[in-house]
C-alpha cells in the first residue's frame, strides 16, 4: 500500500473529525457538568502512607499522609489518635481529607494498623465516611447536547466520506 496524496487526505479528514467530536465531548461535559455532593458515602478498605509523630505504647495522635485504598485509590491526609500496643494501633479514629474520586472530608476508625517505626510507614483497615463532591455528571441539557453530538458525528461521517470520493472522482 503506497501513502499517496488521497490516502493523506482520508487519515486527515478522518483524523480532524474524530479530534472535533472528542474536543466537542470534553467541552460539553466541562460547560454542562454538575458536580455529585457525597453525604456520608461509606469507605472500606484500606490505607497505607507515612506519620509523623512519636510512637510509644499508650495513646498516640499521628499525622497521616497516604492513600486510601478499596479497588479506587484517593488520597488521604488527616490525623490519626489511638493507642498503640507493641508497634500495632489496634483501633483509632481518623479525621482529615480525601481527594480523589471524592473531594471532601473523611471520618472513621483505623483497625488494626502496623507501625513501621524506621520508615515511619503504617498500613491498616479503614472504616469510615467520606463527604464532599465527586465527579461531574451531565446536566438535563448536556444530555441533549451529547444526543446532538454524537447524531452530528453520525451524519458527519458519511459525509466526509461522500467529500472524499467526490475529491477523488474529480481528479480521475
Amino acid at each position: 500500500m503506497e501513502f499517496d496524496r488521497d490516502l493523506a487526505v482520508q487519515v486527515g479528514i478522518t483524523v480532524a473529525v474524530v479530534a472535533v467530536f472528542t474536543l466537542g465531548l470534553v467541552v460539553l461535559s466541562t460547560a454542562l457538568g454538575d458536580d455529585v455532593p457525597v453525604e456520608d458515602r461509606q469507605l472500606n478498605g484500606t490505607i497505607d502512607g507515612t506519620y509523623q509523630g512519636e510512637v510509644e505504647d499508650g495513646d498516640v495522635s499521628l499525622v497521616f499522609d497516604g492513600t486510601f485504598n478499596n479497588g479506587v485509590e484517593m488520597r488521604f491526609d488527616g490525623n490519626i489518635t489511638g493507642t498503640v500496643d507493641n508497634v500495632t494501633l489496634a483501633e483509632g479514629q481518623f479525621e482529615g481529607d480525601v481527594s480523589g474520586a471524592i473531594d471532601g472530608n473523611a471520618t472513621g476508625t483505623v483497625i488494626n494498623a502496623t507501625l513501621d517505626e524506621e520508615q515511619a510507614q503504617l498500613a491498616g483497615r479503614f472504616n469510615g465516611t467520606a463527604t464532599g463532591e465527586t465527579a461531574d455528571d451531565l446536566t438535563d441539557v448536556g444530555g441533549l447536547g451529547l444526543v446532538g453530538l454524537i447524531a452530528a458525528f453520525l451524519v458527519a461521517m458519511p459525509v466526509f466520506g461522500y467529500l472524499i470520493q467526490r475529491l477523488r472522482s474529480d481528479e480521475a
